[in-house]
């Protein structure tokens, strides 16, 4: 199996689970300042391609006031030389609009940020990853004039059988 075969699947097994998270969607869809107290998102997939992206895209500063989050493959390197394991690293930005920011009694990327971590860290996620799942950095990041956020990163482990080794 080629080392990048299962990179559309992947990204599937993404979308299905951040499309899951009623509280992920409530925050990147609901510009209130309670968005966990709006109503339930009857078609959560609505938000793919509007406020989630399966790829590196920035807002223009002429975009309205919205939050959005990215997810993509950031990196892959071999496990080591030949072993048919890979390291991918899994990226999401977490993007806000400045007016957005604050919620009650917190801030919204915090919260974007929770449930990523809560839904991906230290879990063992098959279709992703051989290994569980790891956070391995975060950075607040200037997407413009007005959007504000986070790149937020997490290490996974593919088994590409490439050689039929085992790590």
């Amino acid at each position: 199996m080629s080392f990048f075969q299962e990179l559309n699947s992947n990204v599937l097994v993404i979308e299905k689970l951040l499309l899951a998270d009623q509280d992920l969607c409530k925050y990147l869809y609901y510009n209130t300042l309670e968005p966990l107290s709006e109503p339930t998102i009857a078609n959560t997939k609505l938000l793919m391609m509007e406020n989630i992206f399966p790829l590196p895209k920035t807002p223009n500063a002429k975009t309205k006031k919205m939050s959005l989050l990215n997810y993509y493959i950031y990196n892959a390197e071999p496990w080591s030389p030949n072993s048919g394991f890979k390291k991918l690293y899994l990226g999401f930005d977490i993007i806000c609009h400045l007016d957005l920011w604050m919620i009650t009694n917190a801030l919204r990327p915090y919260g974007i940020l929770n449930r990523i971590d809560n839904m991906f860290n230290n879990k063992h996620i098959a279709e992703l990853s051989s290994k569980n799942v790891f956070w391995d950095g975060i950075q607040v990041t200037k997407y413009s004039d007005k959007f504000y956020g986070y790149h937020m990163i997490y290490d996974l482990t593919h088994n590409s059988n490439i050689c039929g080794r085992d790590v």
